[in-house]
């Protein structure tokens, strides 16, 4: 898999002294500004991935949810709207969730204890299908969606 660890020198002390399991995935795609504020910002025990941007970003999420089986939430910070969003080399939108229907069912195993959310962070104005993309979103990946946004959003 294609990714790095921001901070990895740091967050790995921070992990030794700790018997806590990552319980969050934090998604930084290239068009985010300020990549590494947020990456030394981000969640304690959260596991990061900065999207490889020649590489399919849904593929790589789902890459990384797989290999790290228990984790139950997703933030993802990209740079779009709240139906569009930029993820790698990939565009996630309504036009495009049938496509990735099979790895968007894939992020959260239906035997998850806890209930999975995926949380959207920078995202612009809504255009006029945010409602039924994150709705979509919802029914295809099981988990609750949230915005930091989302006033501009719904």
């Amino acid at each position: 898999m294609d990714h790095k660890n921001a901070g990895k020198g740091s967050r790995k002390s921070q992990r030794d002294r700790s018997s806590e399991k990552p319980n969050a995935l934090v998604v930084i795609d290239p068009t985010a500004q300020d990549q590494q504020a947020l990456a030394s910002k981000t969640l304690p025990q959260a596991e990061i991935l900065l999207l490889d941007p020649q590489r399919d970003g849904v593929q790589q999420i789902t890459e990384a949810l797989q290999q790290h089986q228990d984790l139950t939430q997703v933030h993802i910070f990209s740079h779009g709207s709240c139906e569009n969003l930029s993820l790698g080399s990939a565009r996630l939108c309504l036009d495009t969730l049938e496509y990735y229907a099979w790895d968007l069912q894939a992020w959260f195993p239906a035997h998850a204890f806890a209930a999975p959310s995926v949380q959207l962070h920078g995202f612009g104005a809504a255009r006029g299908n945010a409602v039924e993309f994150l709705e979509r979103l919802h029914q295809l990946t099981g988990a609750s969606i949230d915005t930091s946004d989302l006033a501009r959003c719904v």
